[in-house]
């Protein structure tokens, strides 16, 4: 009879999928499109969550083009980024976050120069105990997520009005 039933649990084992950890993703907004010099957010989201979340830690990797302006976290969590060894840092208060789909907060960054610039959170919870997605069953998830943003700079006005006198001047001497 016990055979039977060790059989019948390890028969069970794959049907029921291995629990995995939640993704982090980020999410420019508005876009992926910004302006040097002007303040722009980027979400920071959290999906495929199966358990309850107690607690995350994170740093940001940032190319010397970005600068941090703030960090606000989701109203679930309380912030301990100046407690922990950690970037961000939050603890979900009065419980555990459980929902599938949530947002930890939003980063305010600004461009201080032109191009391509790549915004990255990371974590490396095997050196750093304060890193990580913390959950009340699933083992410590370790968190790596990038987006890119394209910084422009915003076009002055005199410019584009020097630009649109050139175009009435070519259009008027055409005709």
């Amino acid at each position: 009879m016990r055979t039977i039933l060790i059989a019948l649990a390890f028969a069970w084992m794959p049907a029921m999928g291995p629990a995995r950890a939640a993704m982090v993703t980020l999410h420019p907004v508005p876009g992926s499109n910004v302006f040097v010099d002007v303040p722009f957010d980027v979400d920071v989201k959290i999906s495929g969550n199966t358990d309850a979340l107690v607690a995350f830690g994170f740093d940001l990797d940032l190319p010397a083009g970005l600068t941090l302006n703030s960090v606000s976290l989701d109203p679930a969590f309380v912030d301990f980024s100046g407690i922990v060894a950690a970037d961000v840092a939050g603890i979900a208060h009065p419980v555990p976050v459980t929902a599938p789909e949530f947002s930890l907060g939003r980063l305010r960054l600004t461009a201080l120069m032109t191009g391509p610039l790549v915004i990255a959170i990371r974590t490396n919870a095997a050196v750093n105990f304060d890193h990580g997605l913390f959950f009340v069953n699933l083992p410590t998830a370790e968190i790596s997520a990038r987006t890119t943003v394209n910084a422009t700079v915003i076009p002055e006005p005199s410019t584009l009005a020097i630009a649109l006198a050139a175009l009435g001047l070519a259009v008027a001497v055409r005709r």
